[in-house]
């Protein structure tokens, strides 16, 4: 499962969505609050971590730089 997306900053402030998702699917909203520039991100296992499985130390990173003007 995704992790929920994070902003740097105070360029940008978390609002509801309004969307319903699977667990562990990604989902955010955000209002941009002042000018500047943030990081959205947001990160998830590649494999299972459940002892008996396959399992492995990766991670899946997503990242998007917002500039706000």
């Amino acid at each position: 499962p995704w992790k929920p997306v994070t902003a740097k900053g105070s360029v940008l402030q978390a609002t509801n969505s309004g969307i319903v998702l699977q667990p562990g699917d990604a989902n955010a909203a955000f209002k941009a609050v002042e000018k500047g520039k943030t990081r959205l991100e947001s990160t998830r296992p590649l494999c299972a971590a459940q002892t008996g499985r396959v399992s492995c130390l990766g991670i899946q990173e997503w990242w998007v730089t917002v500039v706000v003007k």
